[in-house]
């Protein structure tokens, strides 16, 4: 899995080196024991949304203003997508446990109908991360955009300042 916050966190402490921004390893969520594919990859992507929900914190507290609406809306869809897909994964352990008893025709469609609809909630899982990516990209620039637009705007004011005094005083 592509890390969606390492190159962004990467921009903003080059900006503000005299921050710390690491995002740690706040939560620490452990797939249950055997794990498949899909355990790893939901344990895989509650670790990433809270490095991602912490970075967009930062970039928050940084500015000292709330980042757009939609940058919210829009990392809340992926943790809606995650936790979605796990609560199917939960209840296909559930069916699978209780369908093991009768391998009838009925349970072989029980269980083609669940796969296909673990298929369906991956696809849209997907969807919002990469949505994600790129909503955290769109955060990126505007932060890098503003900082440079700082430091130019505050390269031009003290030699503004100065022009002013000495033509008021003229």
């Amino acid at each position: 899995m592509h890390y969606l916050h390492c190159e962004t966190e990467a921009d903003i402490a080059h900006l503000w080196s005299g921050r710390r921004l690491s995002s740690g390893n706040a939560i620490n969520v452990r797939p249950p024991s055997n794990p498949s594919r899909i355990d790893k990859l939901i344990v895989d992507h509650i670790r990433e949304h809270a490095k991602v929900e912490a970075l967009v914190g930062r970039i928050e507290r940084i500015r000292h203003s709330p980042l757009h609406v939609s940058i919210s809306e829009v990392v809340d869809q992926w943790q809606s997508g995650i936790r979605e897909l796990q609560n199917r994964r939960k209840e296909e352990l559930k069916n699978s446990s209780s369908a093991r008893s009768s391998l009838t025709s009925g349970a072989r469609q029980q269980d083609a109908a669940e796969l296909g609809a673990l298929i369906l909630i991956m696809k849209t899982l997907t969807q919002n991360t990469r949505a994600t990516r790129t909503t955290i990209w769109c955060a990126n620039q505007l932060v890098l955009a503003t900082s440079i637009l700082n430091q130019e705007t505050s390269a031009l004011l003290p030699q503004s300042n100065s022009k002013e005094s000495s033509g008021d005083a003229s």
